[in-house]
């Protein structure tokens, strides 16, 4: 394996991938006590990025690190455009200038929704801020960079509970009793984060180039995959479904972000877990049947 630097392991995508990486990469981060193989980088500090210089020994730098919530991104505009916009372009300056191949993590709400489905290939048209701000970093690598990967994430979910991921939200709807909805005409692909960390290495190890997308290619609404769920486990809880239209967001989500993972899947080899497997390992690992 080459390299590697994981740029942002705070959250559980890229602390996912370090996990895998092991000993095989650094990471940066926000907290002060580092580990060995850490790096202190705020975002938000134009000096800190600069210190990066200091530290850029790889063949490959996966940028990871971004304010990821659609509402916060829309509510606190200026800090998620200096966060997810102006420190990623300074960052990737720097890896031009080291001659560092990016592989950039971006999302599938570079679309509008009214498609599903989307291939690598379909026009972007984002309506929501937190899309808008990841395409425009897409952009900016497809003008720099002849060689890079963008990888675009339908739905993620872990097979681990209490990491705010949705089958642990489904989990705790039931269990506390919550009068919870979900849209029965909202779709998204759920992909399973074993699955990420997989296909961005083995993007990476094939030393592939372009624009993929990471979804199980399951199109599935959130209500039918709550159904999936409660199924398995045996309880529905208070949950109803609903209509799109009926959930009051800050900024109205797109009703069909499903994603054609076929692309990556073909040119890495690997099976995307299907919705029930995900379901069953979740069910597996956290000892609830």
């Amino acid at each position: 394996m080459k390299n590697i630097l994981v740029i942002g392991v705070d959250g559980k995508l890229g602390s996912g991938l370090m996990k895998q990486l092991k000993a095989g990469a650094n990471g940066t981060t926000r907290r002060v006590n580092l580990q060995a193989n850490e790096i202190y980088l705020d975002l938000v500090n134009p000096d800190s990025i600069k210190a990066l210089k200091k530290n850029l020994n790889y063949d490959v730098a996966i940028l990871v690190a971004a304010i990821s919530e659609p509402d916060y991104c829309f509510l606190n505009q200026k800090i998620s455009w200096v966060t997810n916009v102006e420190s990623i372009v300074e960052i990737l300056k720097i890896l031009k200038e080291y001659k560092i191949k990016p592989v950039f993590i971006s999302t599938e709400m570079v679309f509008d929704g009214n498609k599903g489905f989307y291939s690598e290939s379909d026009k972007t048209d984002p309506i929501l801020i937190y899309g808008k701000q990841k395409l425009e970093i897409e952009k900016i690598i497809r003008q720099n960079f002849s060689d890079f990967i963008i990888v675009r994430l339908s739905k993620i979910y872990s097979a681990l509970n209490n990491d705010n991921s949705i089958l642990n939200n489904f989990y705790y709807d039931i269990i506390n009793s919550k009068v919870a909805y979900y849209a029965k005409d909202q779709y998204f692909s759920p992909t399973l984060q074993d699955d990420f960390e997989l296909a961005v290495l083995g993007l990476i190890k094939k030393n592939l180039c372009g624009v993929f997308h990471v979804s199980s290619s399951h199109r599935i609404s959130r209500w039918e995959f709550y159904q999936l769920f409660a199924e398995q486990i045996g309880n529905y809880g208070k949950v109803r479904p609903c209509m799109l239209k009926d959930i009051k967001f800050i900024e109205q989500r797109p009703p069909d972000l499903s994603l054609n993972g076929k692309k990556l899947s073909r040119a890495i080899g690997l099976t995307f877990t299907t919705p029930e497997a995900g379901i069953k390992k979740w069910i597996t690992n956290n000892s609830i049947l």
